[in-house]
């Protein structure tokens, strides 16, 4: 992984590996609920490094009881303090933007 790439992965406090997610910059962090949901310990690891993660909210909270898969939006927006001075992650398409050659812009 790049270190200007936002992608991070979570873990538990045993490692093992639970899903995946984006740092936004300044130690904000997106996932989806059902990866961090009922871990109340997680570690972040962006590039080589590993943080400690917060959560910071979910949406919904909690699955509803005896649902087969976490409803809608599945969202979870969390922070790593140990990420705060990390510079913000390029986007994906600012980078395709950044590549893309000359002769593929259409001139007026």
């Amino acid at each position: 992984m790049s270190p200007d790439s936002a992608a991070v992965r979570f873990s538990d406090p045993a490692g093992t590996f639970l899903g995946s997610g984006f740092h936004l910059g300044a130690g904000l962090l997106v996932s989806c609920a059902h990866v961090v949901h009922g871990h109340p310990e997680l570690t972040v690891r962006h590039g080589a490094a590993a943080h400690p993660v917060r959560t910071a909210r979910l949406f919904p909270p909690d699955p509803a009881p005896g649902a087969a898969a976490y409803p809608p939006p599945d969202l979870a927006l969390l922070t790593a303090p140990g990420l705060a001075g990390a510079p913000p992650s390029r986007s994906p398409s600012a980078t395709r933007r950044a590549a893309r050659p000359s002769w593929c812009t259409a001139s007026r």
